[in-house]
């Protein structure tokens, strides 16, 4: 429905959202050409919020099933420059229970406005309220930078 990212030192985030696959398909390749790094430079860093299990394959997925072409992202949980926020919360999973990025957010502090959760998306784009689902995407962005910072992960 949405693909949220911002890069650090950048512009403000951007949030493209997805109505129909013509939509999408701009939105994978909008993020693809914020994703590619320079020539010469080494790999970008991309953080997420269990993207590495969840986003980061289905982004590409998609991008596959629209013709898209997406960077390879390396997901290797050891060997990857991709820090998966989920992960560090969860000691690369060794804890079996976790939570939303919104209730570690709260936990630390973090202030969020956000009132959507993620499982509320799909009834969202439904009843066709596309300004709730930018407007979750954009705090998800923040909130997925903010608890990574808190956590020292981005050195």
């Amino acid at each position: 429905c949405a693909i949220g990212w911002h890069v650090v030192g950048g512009d403000d985030p951007t949030v493209d959202v997805c109505r129909n696959e013509d939509e999408e398909a701009y939105a994978l390749r909008h993020f693809a050409n914020a994703y590619a790094a320079p020539q010469g430079q080494q790999e970008t860093r991309i953080v997420t919020f269990f993207g590495r299990q969840f986003d980061i394959p289905i982004l590409r997925r998609r991008a596959c099933y629209l013709s898209v072409k997406f960077p390879e992202i390396n997901l290797d949980r050891y060997r990857s420059p991709h820090i998966d926020v989920w992960d560090a919360l969860t000691f690369n999973g060794a804890l079996r229970t976790a939570h939303s990025l919104s209730f570690y957010a709260r936990r630390m502090g973090l202030t969020t406005l956000d009132k959507v959760d993620g499982k509320d998306v799909a009834a969202l784009a439904k009843a066709g309220n596309w300004d709730a689902i930018r407007d979750h995407c954009l705090s998800d962005v923040g909130l997925t930078h903010s608890v990574a910072e808190r956590l020292g992960l981005l050195r």
